[in-house]
């Protein structure tokens, strides 16, 4: 028997192990993705339901616009809405381009890297809440008072800053829950990624 023979047979049974090594590590891979996907279903379900409200509220919002004008106390507070909408769905869009970024294919290290910035635009989004929360209500009465009751909120007996005041405590306590619950989420996630590294 030739030596090339010989080195011929050597190496082929370390070939196929090299092959199911690397089967082995994509399995590993994909079913990783796979569960932080699953961990993170709930930010995916909330922005796309975000994102389908938000297409249905930004029509509303810009006929009573078109309706209204003429009259800078109502569109004004429209125009809120829209920034705020428009900003909420950027965040949106962004999460779920980086929620479905995430592949097997990449490596740990990206993955983590796209976790980050997942992570990063989830807290923003939560934390934006306590400036658009107090933004968003007044607004929100205004819009909705002339719209479906044909009523002007200006005119209602109400304390603007006491009411606004109130709204803020409201942000502070709902932002306070919602980054403990998402901290949650990510930091399951970026632990088990640090296993699949090692």
């Amino acid at each position: 028997m030739e030596f090339q023979e010989l080195i011929d047979i050597w190496n082929e049974p370390n070939k196929e192990l090299e092959t199911e090594v690397q089967i082995n590590h994509r399995l590993v891979k994909e079913i990783g993705v796979s569960r932080i996907k699953s961990r993170l279903g709930e930010i995916r379900g909330t922005a796309i339901f975000e994102l389908i409200v938000s297409v249905f509220w930004n029509i509303f919002l810009i006929g009573f616009l078109i309706d209204h004008i003429q009259e800078a106390k109502y569109w004004l507070p429209a125009l809120i809405l829209l920034f705020i909408s428009g900003f909420g769905m950027a965040v949106e869009g962004l999460k779920l381009f980086l929620y479905y970024s995430l592949k097997a294919e990449d490596s740990v290290q990206l993955t983590q890297l796209k976790l980050e910035r997942l992570r990063f635009l989830e807290l923003m989004d939560i934390r934006s809440l306590v400036i658009f929360i107090p933004l968003f209500v007044q607004p929100f009465l205004i819009v909705a008072a002339k719209a479906l009751l044909h009523m002007d909120f200006y005119l209602l007996p109400i304390n603007h800053l006491h009411f606004a005041i109130g709204n803020l405590i409201v942000a502070v306590i709902l932002v306070f829950f919602l980054s403990m619950a998402t901290r949650k989420h990510f930091r399951e996630s970026l632990e088990f990624l640090k296993e699949l590294k090692e």
